[in-house]
């Protein structure tokens, strides 16, 4: 699904439900994720635009036999310099209904830590050879 109101905004959603079958050597549980994902996109200049992205994740018997949910947001500002190279600035954050992410060590140990949340902060710079 797809909503355009203007030159400037356009928005989508999308909802999947897919089934995926982990096979182990140990029991060979059946895994099942589902999941809604949404993003609006905003392009205040001919060189500038945004994009806010929401996603979330449902995820039933997986490869450890666990389930959970995920959450994730993630904010984009796009700078177009020609039209062949555009910078990219992102800001992303992820949220889980278990600890899922690492976040260091334990102190004095191997052993990580593990945190129910996640962010990061990415800048990139992408070069088209054919525009972009």
């Amino acid at each position: 699904m797809s909503i355009s109101n203007s030159d400037a905004f356009g928005s989508a959603a999308a909802l999947d439900d897919y089934k995926k079958i982990f096979k182990t050597t140990v029991a060979g549980p059946k895994g099942v994720t589902k999941g809604v994902a949404g993003y609006i996109n905003y392009q205040f200049t001919p060189k500038f635009g945004t994009s806010l992205r929401l996603e979330h994740l449902n995820l039933k018997n997986d490869v450890a036999g666990t389930s959970y949910n995920l959450d994730e947001a993630m904010l984009t500002g796009t700078y177009r310099a020609t039209s062949n190279f555009r910078l990219n600035a992102e800001v992303r954050y992820d949220r889980g209904s278990v600890p899922a992410f690492a976040d260091g060590f334990i102190a004095g140990t191997s052993t990580p830590r593990l945190s129910k949340h996640d962010g990061e902060v990415k800048v990139s710079a992408v070069y088209s050879f054919g525009g972009i």
